[in-house]
Parts: C-alpha cells; sequence; structure tokens
C-alpha cells in the first residue's frame, strides 16, 4: 500500500525495479508522473476507489440518504484526493459529505462520536489508518444504526454493510504479472500502472436484516452477499 511502497522506493534508490500494489493515488505519492504515466523503474496497480460507484450503491440501498460521513487521515496523501472527489462528485448524487480528519487510530472513537450525529450512513475511503479500525467503525455504527459503507469486500465481511469496491484477490494477479513481465527482462517502466475498472458489489445479509433494508432489483443481479 501507499506508505510500504514510498518506502520502498526511497530504499531501492534507483538500483532495483519497483511493483506497487493497491496504492490508491500513485501520483499524489509521488510513485508515478502527475499525468499518471511511469516514473523510471516504477509500476503497479491502483486500487483507486470507485467514488462514483459507491455513491450509486449508497442511493440504491439507502436512498433517503443525504449526508455521508467520511473519517480520513489527514497524514495520508491518498486519503486527502479521494475525499477531495468524493466531495466533488457529492452533489451529483443529491449527497453531502461531512469529514472528520484524524492524525492516530486513538482518535477515531472521539471521532465518530462527532460525526455519526450529524450522518445518515458512513463512507470508508481506502484509508489504511481507518480501515485499521473497522471493528470499532461496525460496533459504533451499529449502535447508533448509521450504515457503514466499505471500500472493498472484507470490510463488509468484517461488518460494513456493502461496498463498490476492488477485488483484491484479481488486483493481485495483475501485479503478480507485472512482476513475472519484470522478472523475464521488461523494464518496469514499460508496464503502464493498471488500475481496476469494474468495481465489485458486496452486500452483508446480516446487516440488511439488522438496519431493515434490502437490496433493490436494479442491482440484485450484480450483488455479492455475505455474512459477518
Amino acid at each position: 500500500a501507499t506508505p510500504t511502497a514510498q518506502a520502498a522506493y526511497a530504499a531501492a534508490n534507483g538500483s532495483l525495479p519497483v511493483v506497487f500494489a493497491a496504492v490508491s493515488e500513485p501520483a499524489a505519492a509521488e510513485l508515478a508522473n502527475a499525468d499518471g504515466t511511469n516514473i523510471a523503474g516504477v509500476t503497479g496497480t491502483s486500487d483507486k476507489l470507485p467514488v462514483a460507484a459507491t455513491f450509486e450503491i449508497i442511493k440504491a440501498l439507502t436512498p433517503n440518504a443525504v449526508k455521508v460521513g467520511i473519517l480520513h487521515n489527514t497524514g495520508e496523501v491518498n486519503s486527502d484526493v479521494q475525499l477531495a472527489e468524493a466531495k466533488e462528485k457529492a452533489g451529483e448524487f443529491g449527497l453531502e459529505i461531512i469529514d472528520v480528519g484524524i492524525t492516530s487510530t486513538n482518535e477515531i472513537a472521539s471521532a465518530l462520536d462527532t460525526l455519526l450525529p450529524q450522518v445518515d450512513v458512513v463512507m470508508n475511503l481506502t484509508d489504511n489508518m481507518v480501515v485499521s479500525s473497522l471493528p470499532m467503525l461496525v460496533q459504533k455504527c451499529n449502535e447508533a444504526k448509521i450504515p457503514l459503507y466499505g471500500s472493498e469486500d472484507t470490510q463488509v465481511t468484517g461488518g460494513a454493510l456493502a461496498s463498490a469496491g476492488v477485488d483484491y484477490y484479481t488486483l493481485g494477479q495483475m501485479t503478480g504479472e507485472m512482476i513475472a513481465k519484470i522478472l523475464e527482462g521488461t523494464a518496469a517502466e514499460d508496464l503502464p500502472i493498471a488500475t481496476m475498472t469494474e468495481p465489485m458489489l458486496t452486500v452483508n445479509s446480516d446487516q440488511l436484516e439488522l438496519l431493515g433494508l434490502t437490496v433493490p432489483d436494479s442491482i440484485s443481479d450484480r450483488v455479492t452477499l455475505v455474512t459477518t
């Protein structure tokens, strides 16, 4: 992910090719050029959150939701970029973003206490610090009966209501194929950075029951149901 990829790139110092996986914003992390093209010796795969798809599943499962709460680590560059995109696109879906910044996991509980009374749903970014405290998010959102939308499927099996996120298994396969080509002699910079384009819709049936929600017919054929 982003912090470890940045550390690997700094340590390699051009002496070894670097292949990153699950870096949401490679350019913002200075692992790619500003236009998204490769820098020398580096390639990889991005798990950029499909923000529009997440908003679509929010409106499908919770059509009356308006205020979307987001916790974000103010020191994580990919979170800053995703938050800015969420704020930019929210209006297209009749949504409003209410965000609270944190700088450590110790602040998450109090940040949620501030956020939850103000919002209709909570949405996770691919924020490493926030996601590391998923059990706390699930517990507090359930206590408040506030739907929690994750950024990938394992957050849904971990207790979030739903996600329109990246299939990390497939992302790992894509990354492995890049590594194989480099080992066969291809330069890392000659392998374009890849991003998955089709979000995977995952819904937690236990959470549907807890919150009194149902999956509408409009998305039912694309949804994978899981349990906690």
